[in-house]
């Protein structure tokens, strides 16, 4: 069936993940203005933007001003106290160099907001913005700027440099392998055109450089329709498919990673589903999606003797999840000192060990 009623709002987020129309229709006008833009500061149309999962309880979301005039901010969602009636569930937390960013990802393993800078502020150039964030308080906790590629599109192994390739206004996925889908609407110009591509770590793991994979690339480049995730909203599913969703029409697609090639041309119902207000009448669009990809991070961790950042001198055993962890862990919330003051406290998630230790 193609036209899909929903009974609610909520009932939409756990199907296929955030949104920020969905984070926009939740947001209460005092929190929106306390946690995200501060006093008297109208958010842009697109904004919240930019959503991305950590896969555990944080919803991370960008919010820019309608004017522009001040710097990206980076917020969260706490979805364990959304639901929760008089719970802070909006947490600001940074301003980013950017004044606007419209898609991202989020990099379970490295616990990393991901981001490809929009085509006017690099100068027709790709760059990949890397915010390392801390997983136990969501805090930033470092930043990379990547602007080596190497172009695999045609194999070999050509050397690394600047890659020509004006982004703009598109979207990016991370699978549980690490890999980064982007679409993008482009400029309309040749290093522009819609495309949907890939950005993998290049095979010396250089952290410095990725590989870029072109998937497909629409001729001419204009706004039509093409079958093809070009200039679409990319999230994972649960089941770890990829979804795509045409922000002005609502269509809901399912990717081919190998061509790039979805649905869109097709039958509705068929070929994609489009969800409907169950009062209007009225497609639903979506200014973004979030992955549900869950994957598994948390589930092994390492032990490491640290030095508390508010109490010197005083050493504790912290888990940290690691793929090559041996230790059952699991994820726990719980309110924390936030350093260097160490006086406000903040919710903070820690892993806990899950078995007795012999």
């Amino acid at each position: 069936m193609g036209r899909v009623r929903v009974a609610g709002i909520a009932w939409l987020v756990l199907l296929l993940g955030a949104t920020a129309a969905v984070a926009r229709a939740q947001l209460n006008p005092g929190v929106v203005y306390a946690a995200v833009t501060g006093p008297d500061a109208p958010l842009n149309l697109f904004a919240p933007n930019a959503c991305a999962y950590d896969g555990v309880s944080r919803v991370y979301f960008v919010a820019w001003d309608a004017d522009k005039l001040r710097q990206a901010r980076l917020c969260y969602l706490n979805i364990l106290d959304a639901p929760i009636p008089g719970e802070q569930a909006f947490e600001y937390v940074q301003d980013l160099q950017e004044v606007d960013i419209s898609g991202a990802a989020f990099d379970q393993e490295a616990y990393a907001f991901v981001d490809i800078r929009e085509g006017t502020a690099s100068s027709g150039l790709l760059v990949l913005v890397i915010e390392f964030l801390n997983r136990a308080t969501g805090r930033p906790d470092g930043r990379r700027v990547i602007n080596q590629f190497r172009d695999v599109t045609g194999g070999g192994s050509p050397p690394a440099g600047p890659l020509p390739l004006v982004y703009l206004a598109g979207d990016q996925a991370i699978d549980c392998s690490g890999i980064l889908y982007a679409s993008s609407v482009g400029d309309g110009a040749i290093q522009g055109a819609k495309a949907f591509f890939s950005l993998t770590p290049d095979s010396t793991n250089n952290p410095s450089i990725l590989d870029y994979n072109l998937i497909h690339r629409d001729f001419p480049p204009n706004a039509e329709l093409t079958g093809f995730a070009t200039a679409d909203q990319l999230a994972f599913a649960v089941s770890g498919v990829l979804v795509s969703q045409d922000s002005g029409l609502g269509r809901f697609l399912l990717v081919d990673l190998a061509t790039g090639a979805n649905g869109e041309l097709g039958t509705e119902g068929v070929d994609y589903v489009v969800f409907y207000d169950p009062v209007t009448e009225e497609a639903l669009t979506f200014a973004d999606l979030a992955s549900t990809l869950v994957c598994n991070i948390g589930n092994r961790c390492i032990a490491t003797e640290v030095e508390s950042q508010c109490d010197a001198g005083e050493f504790f055993t912290q888990y940290l999840p690691d793929p090559d962890g041996t230790i059952p862990c699991a994820p726990v919330e719980r309110l924390c000192r936030v350093p260097p003051a160490c006086i406000e406290e903040a919710e903070c998630v820690y892993y806990i060990r899950t078995n007795l230790p012999n």
